[in-house]
Protein backbone atom coordinates (compact mmCIF):
# COMPACT_ATOMS: atom_id res chain seq x y z
CA UNK A 1 0.00 0.00 0.00
CA UNK A 2 1.01 3.41 -0.72
CA UNK A 3 2.10 5.84 2.02
CA UNK A 4 0.45 9.13 1.95
CA UNK A 5 1.66 12.36 3.55
CA UNK A 6 -1.27 14.79 4.66
CA UNK A 7 -0.07 18.30 5.09
CA UNK A 8 -2.33 20.59 5.78
CA UNK A 9 -2.39 24.26 7.50
CA UNK A 10 -5.38 26.55 9.00
CA UNK A 11 -5.49 29.13 11.17
CA UNK A 12 -1.65 29.91 10.57
CA UNK A 13 -0.79 26.20 11.88
CA UNK A 14 0.38 23.66 9.36
CA UNK A 15 0.38 19.57 10.74
CA UNK A 16 1.30 17.11 8.75
CA UNK A 17 0.61 13.20 9.33
CA UNK A 18 1.34 9.95 7.36
CA UNK A 19 -0.87 7.04 6.93
CA UNK A 20 -0.78 3.53 4.27
CA UNK A 21 -3.82 3.11 2.92
CA UNK A 22 -4.84 1.78 -0.32
CA UNK A 23 -6.14 5.55 -1.49
CA UNK A 24 -6.25 8.95 0.17
CA UNK A 25 -9.72 9.63 -0.82
CA UNK A 26 -11.80 7.90 1.48
CA UNK A 27 -9.58 8.53 4.24
CA UNK A 28 -9.65 12.17 4.79
CA UNK A 29 -11.25 12.86 7.72
CA UNK A 30 -8.77 10.73 9.73
CA UNK A 31 -5.79 13.31 9.43
CA UNK A 32 -7.86 16.33 9.79
CA UNK A 33 -9.98 15.28 12.55
CA UNK A 34 -6.30 14.33 14.28
CA UNK A 35 -4.36 17.67 13.17
CA UNK A 36 -7.16 19.96 13.98
CA UNK A 37 -9.89 18.21 15.95
CA UNK A 38 -11.33 22.31 16.13
CA UNK A 39 -12.56 21.33 12.32
CA UNK A 40 -15.11 18.16 13.26
CA UNK A 41 -17.91 20.67 12.99
CA UNK A 42 -17.24 20.92 9.26
CA UNK A 43 -16.33 17.48 8.69
CA UNK A 44 -19.25 17.23 6.12
CA UNK A 45 -18.19 20.13 4.04
CA UNK A 46 -15.07 18.62 4.41
CA UNK A 47 -15.68 15.64 3.40
CA UNK A 48 -17.07 16.95 -0.48
CA UNK A 49 -13.75 18.01 -1.01
CA UNK A 50 -11.71 17.11 -3.92
CA UNK A 51 -8.33 17.40 -3.93
CA UNK A 52 -6.89 17.85 -7.30
CA UNK A 53 -3.58 17.04 -8.90
CA UNK A 54 -1.14 19.87 -9.13
CA UNK A 55 0.25 20.22 -12.69
CA UNK A 56 3.42 19.62 -13.76
CA UNK A 57 3.89 17.61 -11.02
CA UNK A 58 3.46 13.69 -10.07
CA UNK A 59 1.26 11.72 -7.07
CA UNK A 60 1.00 15.28 -5.61
CA UNK A 61 -2.66 16.88 -4.88
CA UNK A 62 -4.38 20.30 -3.39
CA UNK A 63 -7.16 21.64 -2.18
CA UNK A 64 -8.21 24.05 -0.15
CA UNK A 65 -11.72 25.84 1.66
CA UNK A 66 -13.01 28.26 3.27
CA UNK A 67 -13.98 27.36 6.61
CA UNK A 68 -14.88 29.54 9.87
CA UNK A 69 -11.65 31.00 11.01
CA UNK A 70 -10.03 30.74 7.69
CA UNK A 71 -8.96 29.00 5.44
CA UNK A 72 -8.48 25.13 5.48
CA UNK A 73 -5.76 23.95 3.09
CA UNK A 74 -4.61 20.29 2.43
CA UNK A 75 -1.85 18.70 0.09
CA UNK A 76 -1.49 15.13 -0.49
CA UNK A 77 1.71 13.48 -1.56
CA UNK A 78 1.71 9.85 -2.23
CA UNK A 79 5.24 8.39 -1.02
CA UNK A 80 6.64 5.57 -3.70
CA UNK A 81 8.81 3.02 -1.98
Amino acid sequence: MPLYTFVMSYKGSTQVFQHRRSNYRGFLLEPIGTAFPELKSQFESLMRMAPKPIPHTERVWRASMTVPGGEFTLHVIETKE
